[in-house]
């Protein structure tokens, strides 16, 4: 059985470096250029020339972990898309069970 991926020494350190070196701001220093070159008027991508942040952050939630993510995936397998035949008779089943008759 497969215990998951892993990730290798030399490509957490790649990884390290790429946050450490900065490159990643000399990467999208570069993107914005090229967008400023296609429109030179776009004063928003102007304003993010200035303002270059690392936009990354490690996870901290364990929620999509383990179980429960199995579990959520099987609820989503379960789910009725709406508008399709079985999502109307649910609808109709429900509302005749609403209703109440009262003979006279």
């Amino acid at each position: 059985m497969a215990s998951g991926k892993r990730t290798s020494k030399s490509s957490k350190e790649g990884y390290a470096r790429y946050e450490r070196e900065s490159k990643w701001a000399a990467n999208r220093k570069k993107k914005i250029m090229q967008h400023l070159k296609k429109q030179p008027n776009d004063s928003q991508a102007s304003t993010a020339l200035g303002h270059i942040i690392y936009r990354r952050k490690k996870p901290i939630s364990r929620l999509w972990r383990g179980m429960r993510k199995t579990e959520a995936q099987l609820v989503a397998s379960f789910r009725v898309p709406k508008g399709t035949a079985l999502d109307k008779q649910r609808k109709f089943t429900t509302s005749m069970k609403d209703a109440t008759c009262t003979s006279t």
